[in-house]
């Protein structure tokens, strides 16, 4: 363990410097001071905390834990709390026994996963034992909770503003920093101060550390959902402590930077610039928790955030599977959309389709919309209806976005009798392991290779602020009979981002059948390359009852049918490690979590090249469809359906387009 000394700042500075003595109850803190009795300064300052914190105001609100990556599965938190009070906590879903004290520098993972250390400064043990506190009283959890802070502020010393980036620090990441204070630390606080562990010095010792975070935050913050998180708790900080003299400084600059945020990280169709499911909800949620404590301490609400907040909300809604999941994009989700849109209904109670989603369909109204297009962002939903048993497809065509990226561009997701049919190798811990590796490529999604390489965007990408006003490029076009949609990736393939082919795909999602009585989904690749390379298609799908017959392919109800260049192979994966990874998926985002699917994969060499791919939600004798047939030469445009009664049923492209 580092060195034993408390917090950075001194006594003297703090009272001298860092507050406002002004304040009724301070105005003897001076004389204390110059004296040099510290002790009395103290105690005069621990009483007026007590005597002005407002705890009727804070507990009232409603508040959620960050993460629950912090308890057990089916541990209740009065549970986890004793848990804690044995010092056994977790971090990233990975449990560790500490002694006597806990060491807030150790790092017990198998591959010294940094996260792990990084998060454990996220304290969220607090939180779970402030409300255990709140409900019991019992003084074990008060005990605990001192215990704990009195070991971190010792160790974790804050650096010196603008010395220490990122990693640089174990326990001052900003990005901690951001969420002690527009969480945990303020929760614990509320719940903890009238304990008698709550001490004199304990409480002069907290304010010295919040006055550290605001200096952290104000000088040393980031961008992206980081700066969300920081701004919100550096807001809280000027809510939540007056007494500090850099309070409404601070305030104003986070509120301030917060709304331009508004404008530059969120698209015009709703979306956070990074594109992924998790975080465009870790944003939009760092402005609900500092608007409910804006609320509750009489604090009236930037117009802005209201009417902007709402777009980004009614995102959601846009996106939803059939059985309201969201679908996990780069650093996504497949979790549920009331848990995002549960945290901010309350700010828009006119919105019956919000409503309508955190209840999931027993009450309010459904969207106004089957299928949509979200132009900046890039994203194509196609649904039938809003039952529970309709059909869903997404394409992504956007941009690369501004983090937690995943090289997946053209990328086809499809939700088919009650289920995911085409899935994606998901999110996984952000360590440096193979599976980590593969979920980030374009391995673990459903698009193309070429020459067994994988899309490489990150190596030339480069954000510049205008993007946000930036169309994606994807075209399209949604009606009651059929909805199309098409993108282009031409950013290159391989470490050195070769530009050996460009991938066109488009889908045409058939509404009111040509055949048969069920819609169906057509995807349609062309590649376009000055030589023949090797093109590999990726269709990665959860089901142990993947069989393959020829080039095509049934799986959970549904037909596969494939028609390709001449020298065309199918091959299914399963669970791969040599010669690369192939055939898996990440549960969650925890380490060691991930499990093999089948992934069925097409091999052929060409130059300029189509294949057409059907994804029909009936298989065997129910499809009527038995097989496709279309000329490989990219510049045709005819689909032939082969039925089952012996007809042929032909299309052109250029109808739907």
């Amino acid at each position: 363990m580092a060195g034993n000394t408390g917090p950075r700042t001194s006594d003297k500075k703090f009272f001298t410097e860092l507050i406002d003595a002004s304040l009724p109850g301070l105005q003897e803190i001076p004389e204390a001071v110059k004296k040099e009795n510290f002790g009395e300064a103290r105690r005069l300052f621990a009483s007026y905390v007590r005597s002005a914190l407002k705890p009727e105001y804070f507990n009232n609100m409603p508040y959620c834990l960050l993460q629950d990556t912090v308890i057990f599965p089916g541990e209740t938190w009065h549970q986890g709390a004793d848990r804690i009070c044995n010092n056994l906590l977790i971090s990233c879903g990975t449990e560790f026994q500490f002694g006597d004290k806990i060491d807030y520098f150790a790092n017990p993972t198998f591959n010294n996963y940094k996260e792990w250390t990084w998060q454990l400064s996220r304290h969220s043990e607090w939180f779970i034992l402030g409300y255990a506190y709140l409900q019991t009283k019992d003084e074990k959890y008060a005990n605990t909770f001192a215990k704990q802070f009195d070991t971190w502020v010792k160790q974790a010393l804050s650096p010196e503003p603008k010395s220490a980036d990122g990693g640089e620090t174990l326990c001052w990441r900003t990005i901690e920093a951001g969420i002690r204070m527009g969480s945990t630390w303020q929760y614990s606080l509320h719940a903890f101060y009238k304990s008698p562990v709550f001490t004199d010095d304990m409480i002069t010792d907290w304010y010295k550390s919040v006055w550290e975070h605001g200096e952290r935050l104000f000088n040393d913050h980031r961008s992206g959902n980081w700066l969300m998180m920081e701004m919100d708790g550096l807001a809280q900080i000027g809510i939540l402590y007056p007494v500090l003299k850099d309070s409404g400084r601070w305030y104003n600059f986070a509120v301030v930077t917060l709304e331009k945020q508004l404008d530059i990280q969120f698209y015009p169709d709703g979306m956070q610039y990074e594109l992924t499911t998790h975080y465009h909800g870790v944003s939009v949620s760092c402005y609900t928790r500092l608007m409910r404590v804006m609320r509750a301490y009489g604090i009236k609400l930037p117009g802005s955030f209201i009417k902007k907040l709402e777009n980004t909300v009614a995102f959601y809604s846009k996106l939803i599977m059939p059985d309201f999941s969201l679908p996990n994009l780069n650093d996504g989700t497949w979790e549920k959309a009331k848990k995002y849109v549960g945290e901010y209904i309350e700010f828009f109670p006119n919105r019956d389709d919000f409503k309508w989603v955190i209840t999931e369909g027993k009450e309010g109204k459904q969207p106004p919309y089957t299928s949509i297009a979200l132009d900046w962002s890039g994203i194509m939903i196609m649904r039938t209806t809003w039952d529970r048993d309709a059909m869903w497809g997404l394409l992504d065509a956007g941009p690369f976005g501004k983090g937690h990226q995943h090289e997946d561009k053209l990328s086809l997701l499809l939700y088919m009798n009650g289920r995911r049919i085409l899935t994606e190798g998901g999110v996984y811990a952000y360590d440096d392991s193979q599976i980590r590796r593969y979920i980030l490529s374009t391995r673990s999604h459903n698009t193309i290779r070429v020459n067994g390489m994988d899309q490489n965007r990150r190596i030339n990408y480069i954000w510049k602020d205008t993007d946000i006003k930036k169309e994606s490029g994807m075209k399209y076009s949604i009606n009651d009979t059929y909805d199309y949609v098409c993108g282009r990736y031409e950013e290159g393939y391989g470490p050195e981002a070769e530009r050996s082919a460009v991938h066109e795909r488009a889908v045409i999602f058939i509404k009111k059948p040509l055949v048969g009585s069920q819609p169906f989904f057509i995807v349609i690749d062309r590649l376009y390359g000055e030589k023949s390379n090797q093109y590999e298609s990726l269709w990665h799908l959860d089901d142990e009852s993947f069989k393959l017959d020829g080039l095509n392919a049934s799986a959970a109800g549904i037909n596969i049918l494939t028609s390709g260049a001449e020298g065309m192979t199918a091959n299914i994966i399963t669970g791969q490690e040599e010669p690369e990874w192939q055939g898996w998926i990440a549960n969650s985002g925890q380490q060691g979590d991930y499990r093999p699917i089948p992934t069925l994969i097409y091999q052929w060499n060409a130059g300029n090249s189509r294949t057409v791919t059907i994804f029909h939600p009936a298989a065997g004798n129910n499809c009527p469809i038995i097989n496709v047939e279309a000329s490989p030469l990219a510049e045709n445009t005819v689909i032939t359906f082969l039925l089952k009664n012996g007809d042929r049923i032909s299309m052109d492209e250029r109808d739907y387009r």
